[in-house]
């Protein structure tokens, strides 16, 4: 299956598990015209098979924005793949995970890509949530408090279990970047190596100081290479929340090389 192919299943999916969610109110991904259909990843322009994909969890939306009420369905499943920026992906916080895309490069193959716009052309990207869901302007995270009974609850998790393994069978990443949460074994059963990291906004809470000089994650003496390439990244970052934080986005980023370094 290529990514047409995908897109085409997608957007035919059936979206009658997201209903109760409808008619709660709390699906975001949704107009007048209807339900939105679930969005394929974004690929980059030089990906190829067994390479990395990055799963956020899920977009944090309380009303869809202009210029997605007025895409297509079709367009609407390509969404991400429109995003030609590293800035423009809907993913949070897509740059600080290609950093890390980086860092796992350089661990497992000695590789060094300078640059994230690079790393943005050679990784896969989406979220493992495909839908929307907020309650008075507040992101509800489908991992912790997905409202509904059991069965509801269950039906909206294999749907989107469901799609992730779609794309998954399609792309063939050999590596899969990701958060905590229930979706890694799904994940797990799929993909040969899935990595987890804190999700990055747990640096912009302040990491229980923990990414500060001399603090436990800060690997002081590691390699100068991996220090100069974590401490380029943080630079390259254009979000200006973690522009801030640069100096504890290096310490984040080296201290994953760290635990992806053989031995």
């Amino acid at each position: 299956m290529n990514k047409d192919e995908l897109a085409k299943v997608f957007e035919e999916i059936d979206l009658e598990p997201l209903a109760p969610y409808s008619q709660m109110g709390i699906l975001s991904t949704q107009d007048e015209g209807g339900i939105y259909p679930p969005y394929v990843p974004r690929i980059g322009e030089d990906y190829r098979t067994g390479g990395i994909a990055l799963y956020g969890t899920a977009q944090s939306i309380d009303k869809p924005w202009d210029s997605l009420r007025e895409k297509s369905k079709t367009k609407k499943v390509l969404q991400l793949q429109d995003a030609m920026d590293k800035k423009d992906v809907w993913i949070a916080p897509y740059q600080v995970m290609l950093g890390a895309a980086g860092m796992h490069l350089l661990a497992k193959e000695g590789r060094i890509v300078e640059s994230l716009d690079e790393l943005h052309r050679i990784v896969v990207a989406t979220n493992y949530y495909k839908f929307s869901l907020s309650q008075g302007g507040k992101d509800i995270n489908p991992e912790l408090e997905l409202p509904g009974t059991d069965a509801q609850k269950a039906e909206y998790r294999a749907l989107n279990d469901r799609l992730v393994t779609l794309e998954l069978t399609a792309l063939k990443p050999s590596v899969v970047i990701t958060f905590r949460g229930r979706h890694l074994e799904v994940l797990k059963r799929q993909v040969p190596a899935v990595l987890q990291i804190n999700d990055p906004s747990w640096i912009l809470q302040g990491a229980r100081g923990v990414l500060k000089s001399g603090k436990s994650w800060d690997r002081e003496h590691a390699d100068p290479q991996a220090r100069a390439l974590a401490i380029s990244y943080a630079g390259q970052i254009t979000h200006e929340r973690y522009r801030a934080k640069a100096d504890s986005v290096a310490i984040y980023l080296l201290k994953y090389w760290a635990d992806w370094c053989p031995g």
